[in-house]
């Protein structure tokens, strides 16, 4: 019985520390998560100082063909064609570095959506695993506390048998 004991001890042990590393891992991809959002709101503040120079650009006037490759260039945004366009033309350097963050926006939302179903599937194989870990502790206070009052039932009907 002794060794069941030690075996049953080790299973715990096993347990705890395979949770905990779930629980690090997930933390991890966590901590990348936050650091593509950082990135994402950098690209996004770029975009938008690009954008308000373009506008007041071309509302300064005198900057016509700038203006043409702006629109040109969110009409290629909106069908996808960016790359492309950046191989074919060779745009205004406002352009290009629009095209670019664009571009590493992409790759950033991209990587956030991997991450974040992969924090989610850590979470939901936690959260699955304490449940059942939680429910075998449970089973073994009921199989604990059943023994002992079958110990004290049986002392019981010994001292009263003598």
């Amino acid at each position: 019985m002794a060794s069941q004991g030690a075996s049953l001890q080790n299973y715990n042990n096993e347990l705890v520390k395979c949770i905990e590393d779930l629980k690090e891992k997930r933390e991890e991809v966590n901590r990348q998560i936050l650091q593509d959002e950082e990135e994402k709101q950098k690209i996004q503040n770029d975009l938008r100082i690009l954008t308000e120079r373009c506008v007041h650009l071309c509302m300064c006037g005198g900057h016509e063909q700038l203006c043409r490759e702006r629109f040109e260039w969110f009409w290629l945004l909106m069908h996808g064609l960016v790359l492309s366009y950046i191989a074919q033309t060779k745009p205004q350097p406002r352009v290009y570095l629009h095209a670019r963050c664009v571009c590493r926006l992409s790759r950033i939302n991209d990587s956030l959506a991997r991450k974040v179903a992969s924090r989610n599937e850590y979470d939901k194989t936690i959260m699955e695993t304490e449940a059942a870990y939680m429910k075998i502790l449970e089973s073994s206070q009921t199989l604990l506390h059943v023994l002992k009052r079958e110990s004290v039932s049986l002392t019981k009907k010994k001292q009263a048998s003598n």
